[in-house]
């Protein structure tokens, strides 16, 4: 079994990209700078990120700060906790000059201040961050005459206002409050250069704040922590590295200035649509606040067999032998980045040294399933972990069980649908619990037969015709093994990505349905999959949420490739839950969609059928009485 966990230990090949984003921000000329490490859940970004810590920490000319931005999703206001945490770290480094602390406390009571009188950062929009973009001076409007009455002290977590030395007093701050808007206290750029100012003091070439995990965050607070950056700390030999998936972030920005969204795409260019020309606005408001964008790949059939064999070497090899793979695989990657690192490699680089038999049994299966795997965990680095766990799992349930003929090979194949496709590996086992054998929809799609509509996208294809193959092998055993999940299926064995469970939370509301589209187009269809997986699952739950039927109609409308999914929760949701406007919103999905024509009137039949037979129902019970 292994943690999943972050790591500064380089299984995945990742240490070219750390290497790459040092270089860029320890570069004078560059500086400052903005650069977003972007990439699916689970693809490695918080691992850089420690390697980043790790490697810029260890220089005297640098400080390194890192941020963890969902930490503090339940704080008031994201920008002060931001500011404040960067402060406070700077002024903790063993390398920050002690006579500048006093200097560093009066920066923090200020933030402490603008905090308690919101100073009117709930007002620092769109337009003040483009003008700061582009060399413009917009400053926070005036705080006079506004925050009369306000006492000293920085609230405490759900109590009263608690004293603090490090605040103005109530009369200095009265005093402030009668100056012109253009005050020191309510000057951005005045803020912006103390902070320059305290940074030049020290003996530190370049400041770089890690922020890791924005995209777990509200969209309120992704947009709060990017305009803080882009406000107040983006100042002379600064630099910010920022770890999110670039979906969620315009997503973020979309929500936040959904008027200013509404208002640029009902006034769009002739010949351009409102969709384009709100996409556009997100786009050039993400490119102001981030400059540098760095996308990272996905991993390769070849790095997935090189990082499976150094998860199996980790569990069953002693440190020391296992550090002297992972020097070697390192050496292999330097002078052949397309190579795999496999048994035979493992072998070479212990000189012959006897291998433990569940290591070399692992590494064999390695082998033939790296291809598998990373096809349909699409080389994800997380999930090929929490796969091999779950895989381990099973395993050992397996010979618990004393089930002697189960295959490797088969339950790795039955797996690989279950992480890659829920839905159809749910109608997996429907399909056997019914027929108490190899279902015959397997065993004609294996043999080239019909196929069902809903197993024919190309990657389904693949992993029918992928070996081996079920036809006559006995599947009772294998389902057997995951009785207690197939009711809630990967609860459990992977997590939810956050483009997904936005989108699905999204959806679930009247505000966030009007900025889905921002956020549905850019989902691959496996995560489309996952989106529709979790509505029915709601649904199910609570089938008389108005609201999920909405979303789902929505998710519809936006991706018309669901409207199977669709169709299949409806038919599977009692009747007399469903809502009465179904049927209207049906008719107006094969207006906007013609493809759909046929599939949305079988269901609108079907709907038909269903109060036909409760209308009858309740008449018979009518005459009965």
């Amino acid at each position: 079994m292994w943690a999943d966990n972050e790591t500064t230990e380089d299984l995945i090949g990742f240490r070219v990209h750390a290497d790459l984003i040092a270089e860029v921000v320890s570069d004078p000329k560059l500086l400052p700078i903005t650069l977003g490490v972007f990439g699916d859940w689970g693809n490695g970004k918080t691992s850089i990120m420690k390697m980043l810590q790790k490697q810029l920490g260890a220089r005297d000319d640098v400080a390194v700060l890192y941020f963890d931005a969902w930490l503090f999703e339940g704080y008031d206001d994201a920008k002060s906790a931001l500011i404040t945490s960067v402060l406070k770290e700077l002024t903790e480094h063993k390398r920050f000059p002690e006579a500048l602390r006093d200097d560093a406390r009066r920066l923090l009571g200020r933030v402490n201040w603008m905090r308690l009188l919101k100073m009117g950062w709930d007002n620092v929009a769109l337009p003040a961050v483009l003008a700061y973009a582009t060399g413009g001076a917009t400053a926070v409007p005036s705080l006079l005459g506004v925050f009369k009455g306000f006492l000293t002290g920085r609230p405490s977590e759900g109590g009263p206002a608690q004293p603090d030395e490090s605040i103005l007093s109530t009369e200095k701050a009265e005093g402030m409050l009668k100056d012109s808007s253009e005050s020191e206290l309510g000057d951005v750029r005045s803020f912006r250069d103390s902070f320059g100012d305290l940074l030049k003091k020290t003996s530190f070439k370049t400041l770089v704040v890690l922020i890791d995990d924005l995209d777990r965050c509200s969209p309120e607070r992704i947009v709060e922590n990017l305009e803080a950056i882009k406000l107040f700390l983006n100042v002379e030999n600064t630099a910010f590295v920022i770890g999110a998936d670039p979906r969620i972030v315009r997503h973020a920005v979309a929500v936040r200035y959904r008027d200013a969204l509404d208002a640029a795409r009902s006034s769009a260019a002739p010949g351009e649509s409102g969709t384009e020309a709100g996409d556009q606005l997100v786009q050039d408001y993400v490119e102001k606040l981030i400059q540098v964008p760095y996308h990272l790949p996905r991993l390769s059939p070849a790095e997935i067999e090189t990082y499976m064999t150094l998860l199996f070497a980790q569990r069953d090899l002693v440190d020391a032998d296992f550090q002297i793979c992972v020097a070697a695989c390192e050496t292999r990657r330097r002078s052949n980045r397309f190579g795999s690192f496999g048994l035979a490699d493992v072998q070479d680089a212990l000189k012959g040294k006897p291998l433990p038999d569940e290591l070399k049994a692992a590494l064999s299966f390695t082998a033939g399933a790296a291809q598998l795997v990373t096809e349909n965990l699409k080389g994800n680095p997380r999930q090929v972990k929490r796969f091999l766990n779950a895989f381990v799992l099973r395993r050992r349930l397996a010979a618990v069980a004393k089930m002697q003929t189960l295959r490797d090979d088969v339950l790795l194949k039955l797996m690989l649908l279950e992480y890659s496709n829920e839905a159809r590996f749910r109608e997996l086992a429907r399909w056997h619990e019914a027929q108490k054998q190899t279902p015959r929809e397997v065993i004609d799609m294996e043999a080239g037969g019909e196929v069902p509509k809903e197993w024919s996208k190309e990657a389904l294809q693949r992993w029918i015709q992928m070996e081996p193959r079920l036809s006559g092998v006995d599947l009772s055993d294998y389902f057997w093994l995951v009785r207690d999940r197939l009711a809630t299926s990967l609860v459990g064995l992977s997590l939810i990505p956050p483009a997904v469970r936005t989108a699905y939370a999204a959806l679930l509301s009247e505000t966030g349905r009007k900025q889905a589209a921002t956020l549905l187009k850019d989902l691959r269809q496996d995560e489309i999959d996952g989106v529709t997986a979790l509505i029915e699952k709601h649904l199910q739950r609570d089938p008389k949420d108005a609201e999920a039927y909405r979303g789902y109609c929505r998710c519809v409308e936006l991706q018309p490739t669901t409207f199977t999914a669709f169709s299949r929760t409806i038919r599977s949701l009692p009747a007399i839950n469903l809502p009465g406007w179904l049927a209207g919103n049906l008719e107006l999905m094969a207006k906007n969609h013609p493809s759909l024509k046929g599939d949305v009137d079988a269901l609108r039949e079907y709907l038909g059928k269903q109060t036909e037979g409760r209308a009858a129902k309740a008449a018979h019970l009518k005459r009965e009485r």
